[in-house]
């Protein structure tokens, strides 16, 4: 493995800064993520926040490919709807994500390093500014997901039962992602309802990591059932505790009849 790449030598980084530096839009450029809390490795991408004036936002975000370009050819180019938000792969092997954030919006949200700061405003705004709240998972986003889940477990039981082993796969995919939101919910941390799996890692305990790792099987009936039959295991040890915590009725009779259904094709 790879050495990760020491800050001053970082030339993705060295060539952002000087992009932004003669660039008289931007106010200000952060390293965010694990390059600026100095757990990188040699699979980190780059995070990072330019920081431009209030009226100056609309006019550098539709300017963003030239910015970009200063740094490498780009690949890869992508906002996925948000045009402030832009993921990047350089031609040369580098991958970052470029925020740009207006000073009136700044917030400190988490490790940082200030790389640039054109007048002291970068720094005075951080100082000020109270750090976003998590998007943690709500009562209501809670309920809906204890809910949902059984309705994949329905669809598990049909595929199975009928030997349609792709459509079990999928479904299993989606138990086992229900799953992980329900335990991002009972960590207080980022709901990430479409990607449950981002960086979750880190947020589970050791046993419950092992017991969703064992889900992921070949795609023949017998291991599908058994992976089925553990994630309702891991499903009522996060959904009794969270519906409780949230003054929700766990959906007992539900859990009876689908679950009875599941070990009917087994």
């Amino acid at each position: 493995m790879m050495a990760p790449m020491s800050l001053p030598a970082d030339a993705p980084i060295d060539r952002m800064a000087a992009a932004c530096r003669s660039d008289g839009r931007i106010l200000g450029l952060l390293l965010y993520g694990s390059r600026a809390a100095g757990t990188s490795d040699a699979h980190s991408d780059i995070d990072f926040g330019v920081v431009v004036a209030d009226a100056a936002l609309a006019d550098v975000v539709a300017d963003r490919d030239s910015l970009v370009r200063a740094v490498g050819e780009a690949l890869f180019l992508e906002d996925f709807g948000n045009p402030s938000n832009i993921h990047v792969i350089l031609a040369d092997g580098a991958a970052f994500e470029l925020i740009v954030r207006p000073i009136g919006e700044l917030v400190d949200d988490g490790p940082h390093r200030i790389l640039l700061d054109t007048d002291g405003s970068l720094a005075r705004a951080l100082t000020v500014q109270r750090a976003r709240e998590p998007q943690v998972a709500s009562a209501e986003d809670v309920r809906k997901q204890i809910l949902y889940f059984w309705h994949e477990v329905e669809h598990v039981a049909t595929a199975i039962g009928r030997e349609q082993l792709l459509w079990a796969h999928g479904g299993l995919e989606e138990m086992r992602a229900i799953c992980l939101r329900l335990a991002r919910a009972a960590a207080g941390a980022d709901a990430e309802d479409d990607e449950p799996y981002w960086k979750v890692d880190g947020l589970l305990y050791q046993g419950l990591r092992e017991r969703l790792l064992t889900t992921i099987v070949p795609a023949q009936s017998a291991d599908m059932r058994r992976a089925a039959g553990e994630l309702l295991a891991v499903y009522r040890s996060l959904a009794r505790p969270l519906a409780e915590q949230h003054g929700l009725p766990y959906p007992q009779r539900l859990d009876d009849l689908v679950s009875a259904r599941l070990a009917a094709v087994a």
